[in-house]
Protein backbone atom coordinates (compact mmCIF):
# COMPACT_ATOMS: atom_id res chain seq x y z
CA UNK A 1 0.00 0.00 0.00
CA UNK A 2 1.01 3.77 -0.59
CA UNK A 3 0.52 6.86 1.78
CA UNK A 4 0.42 9.40 -0.32
CA UNK A 5 -0.19 13.13 1.42
CA UNK A 6 -0.80 16.51 -1.01
CA UNK A 7 -1.13 19.80 -0.08
CA UNK A 8 -2.44 21.56 -3.03
CA UNK A 9 -5.78 21.43 -4.77
CA UNK A 10 -4.60 21.89 -8.24
CA UNK A 11 -2.88 17.73 -7.34
CA UNK A 12 -6.94 17.04 -7.62
CA UNK A 13 -6.44 14.68 -10.56
CA UNK A 14 -3.21 13.30 -8.64
CA UNK A 15 -5.48 12.90 -5.82
CA UNK A 16 -8.23 10.74 -8.25
CA UNK A 17 -5.36 8.68 -9.83
CA UNK A 18 -3.74 7.63 -6.47
CA UNK A 19 -7.42 6.67 -4.71
CA UNK A 20 -8.14 4.91 -7.56
CA UNK A 21 -6.33 1.70 -5.93
CA UNK A 22 -7.82 0.84 -2.77
CA UNK A 23 -4.58 -0.23 -1.45
CA UNK A 24 -3.52 3.35 -0.91
CA UNK A 25 -4.09 5.81 1.61
CA UNK A 26 -4.52 9.71 0.29
CA UNK A 27 -4.56 12.58 2.66
CA UNK A 28 -5.38 15.98 1.39
CA UNK A 29 -4.15 18.41 3.31
CA UNK A 30 -6.00 21.73 2.38
CA UNK A 31 -6.50 25.61 3.59
CA UNK A 32 -10.51 25.84 3.58
CA UNK A 33 -11.97 22.51 2.60
CA UNK A 34 -15.45 24.42 2.59
CA UNK A 35 -13.94 26.32 -0.08
CA UNK A 36 -12.98 23.04 -2.35
CA UNK A 37 -16.38 21.74 -4.77
CA UNK A 38 -14.33 19.91 -6.54
CA UNK A 39 -12.50 17.77 -4.02
CA UNK A 40 -16.05 17.52 -1.92
CA UNK A 41 -17.99 16.48 -5.28
CA UNK A 42 -15.54 13.65 -5.95
CA UNK A 43 -15.55 12.32 -2.02
CA UNK A 44 -19.64 12.27 -2.20
CA UNK A 45 -19.50 11.15 -5.41
CA UNK A 46 -20.60 7.14 -5.46
CA UNK A 47 -17.95 4.68 -4.87
CA UNK A 48 -14.87 7.28 -5.09
CA UNK A 49 -12.45 8.28 -2.79
CA UNK A 50 -13.54 6.44 0.27
CA UNK A 51 -9.47 6.32 0.87
CA UNK A 52 -8.75 9.64 0.81
CA UNK A 53 -8.21 11.91 4.27
CA UNK A 54 -9.00 15.47 3.63
CA UNK A 55 -7.92 17.68 6.75
CA UNK A 56 -7.74 21.36 7.03
CA UNK A 57 -4.14 22.53 7.21
CA UNK A 58 -2.92 26.33 6.85
CA UNK A 59 0.70 25.97 6.67
CA UNK A 60 0.91 29.81 7.87
CA UNK A 61 -0.74 29.07 11.17
CA UNK A 62 1.22 26.98 13.73
CA UNK A 63 -1.81 25.73 15.31
CA UNK A 64 -3.51 24.32 12.48
CA UNK A 65 -0.36 22.19 11.56
CA UNK A 66 -0.14 20.83 15.16
CA UNK A 67 -3.87 19.88 14.80
CA UNK A 68 -3.74 18.23 12.00
CA UNK A 69 -0.83 16.38 13.04
CA UNK A 70 -2.43 15.38 16.36
CA UNK A 71 -5.61 14.06 14.53
CA UNK A 72 -3.59 12.02 12.14
CA UNK A 73 -1.90 10.33 15.05
CA UNK A 74 -5.38 9.41 16.07
CA UNK A 75 -6.72 7.65 13.35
Amino acid sequence: SLTVVLTCLLQLGFIKKLSSDPKNTVFALVRNPDDSPELRAFLESEGKGRNVMVEKLDLEDSSSIKVSLRVRSLS
